[in-house]
């Protein structure tokens, strides 16, 4: 099976598509430097994405071998909401953690 994998022109068209009203800047930038990372554009040219075997070769660096895709796109598209609400949701329980430690 050939594997297509995805350059970062790519990753950002499916970046700039996704909808990211709601979410501060800082979880923006902090969601988007984790999807670099955790496809493998920081130090490559392109993704490293297909890791497994069969029909949907594309695991989910994000969630886990359980969470699988027949492509690049769909994982990258399902993974940026994903992201979001995760570096959201760990942003609020470190401002709730900060105010807790304050009092």
């Amino acid at each position: 099976m050939i594997y297509h994998e995805l350059t970062l022109a790519e990753v950002d068209v499916l970046w700039r598509a996704a909808d990211k009203s709601g979410y501060p800047p800082e979880v923006v930038q902090s969601a988007y430097a984790s999807l670099m990372r955790g496809v493998g554009l920081c130090d490559c040219e392109y993704t490293r994405l297909a890791t497994g075997t069969g029909r949907r070769p594309y695991v989910c660096p994000f969630r886990g071998p359980r969470f699988r895709y027949g492509s690049p796109e769909r994982l990258i598209e399902t993974a940026i909401p994903w992201l979001l609400r995760f570096t959201a949701r760990l942003r609020q329980q470190h401002l709730e953690w900060l105010e807790r430690r304050r009092t």
